[in-house]
């Protein structure tokens, strides 16, 4: 995507096809990958295809849009909206010793004409954003230690949701890094990113959910609005893109080595539920196959992210109140109901408002909400 200081947009040059259920959109076989096969449903119909990593084979029809031959955009369900379907990707799989002494290009100038777009950079940068890109990588001599380098940075930054836009005339980037110093998520893959490109490593913003809540009953991850996040990615010879989480706040990445595959016609079987593996609840760290792509948001297809306010998604509107809450400061937590939500993020905005209307609207409004989506879900139940 093309940074022009404010911001992020889609440039032109994206290609549409499409594919029939169960090829690959590409033949490209990355080393340094390993097949996920998962199932997915969603709550509300889409015709947005969601996955963990490089999605590579989904089981139904789908049209998609690439930039490059490396270069997936977004991927579309050819049937339209649609509730359930199977896909399987190729996620990173290269433990750290390997991914600090994989090559680069040496020179910027040498990488290939499709992944230039992923080194541009507006002429707003300052020059103490220049100066800091130099310093952080100056004792790194692979592009891996220099992501890590700039990665390790700014996790030192506080994570913090209720800041204000930059002013007028600023660069996002250098705003967050010497003036706000604190942010959430697009701030730190906006900063990430600059970063990254300063130092001749081609890297892309992208957006979509972390699952971070596992359904023992249902044996499933279970994603909402409230996971919203972004996250930067840099692009290795041979290896592709490989995500990065610069956010503070969130666990960090833990890179597992495993076998690889080529991508083949069909994928691979999906096996059953019983020989599906638990994840280590335990663990403090979250690997790959937690991280899912909404992938028109990751090209950034239809969304331009600016940073003037939080940006809006339309949707389900009891998601919207999830993440709207998750702005204030009181996230839905994984156990809570409709309605202790509802009641607890009423308690939450009370504490908050200071105008007396204003305050009794919001509360009446949140609660509202929160018992109307608790009958739609029971009622939903008992159809089932």
């Amino acid at each position: 995507a093309r940074y022009d200081g404010r911001g992020w947009q889609n440039p032109p040059g994206v290609t549409r096809r499409t594919m029939n259920a169960g090829a690959p959109w590409t033949d490209t076989a990355w080393e340094g990958r390993s097949e996920l096969v998962q199932r997915v449903e969603m709550a509300v119909p889409t015709s947005i295809l969601f996955a963990a990593g490089e999605p590579m084979t989904p089981q139904v029809d789908y049209r998609f849009d690439v930039r490059g031959p490396d270069d997936l955009v977004a991927l579309w369900s050819q049937q339209g909206n649609i509730v359930r379907y199977n896909v399987t990707s190729a996620v990173p799989a290269v433990g750290e010793d390997a991914m600090r002494t994989w090559p680069g290009w040496e020179d910027p100038s040498t990488v290939p004409e499709p992944l230039q777009i992923h080194l541009q950079l507006p002429d707003t940068i300052t020059d103490r954003t220049r100066d800091l890109a130099a310093a952080l990588t100056r004792e790194a001599s692979t592009p891996y230690d220099k992501a890590s380098a700039i990665e390790a940075y700014l996790r030192t930054l506080p994570y913090d949701l209720e800041v204000p836009g930059p002013p007028a005339n600023a660069d996002v980037a250098d705003f967050f890094l010497f003036d706000l110093g604190r942010g959430y998520c697009d701030y730190y893959t906006t900063a990430f990113v600059v970063l990254a490109r300063l130092n001749g490593l081609p890297a892309r913003f992208a957006t979509g959910y972390i699952s971070v809540y596992w359904n023992f009953e249902e044996q499933a991850w279970t994603i909402t609005e409230a996971e919203a996040h972004s996250w930067p990615e840099v692009y290795f010879p041979d290896l592709g893109w490989i995500p990065f989480e610069p956010t503070a706040g969130r666990p960090p990445l833990e890179r597992v080595a495993a076998p690889t595959f080529t991508p083949a016609e069909g994928g691979a079987p999906l096996p059953p539920p019983a020989e599906e593996a638990l994840p280590e609840a335990s663990s403090p760290q979250w690997n790959w196959q937690m991280l899912f792509w909404l992938l028109p948001l990751a090209g950034l297809a239809w969304l331009a992210v600016r940073f003037a306010a939080r940006r809006r998604r339309p949707g389900d509107p009891w998601l919207g109140l999830v993440n709207w809450g998750r702005k204030l400061g009181r996230p839905l937590l994984p156990w809570e109901t409709e309605l202790e939500y509802g009641a607890a993020l009423a308690r939450h905005v009370e504490a908050r408002e200071r105008e007396p209307e204003r305050r009794r609207r919001l509360v009446r409004h949140v609660l509202t909400l929160a018992q109307a989506a608790s009958a739609a879900h029971y009622a939903a139940a008992e159809l089932r």
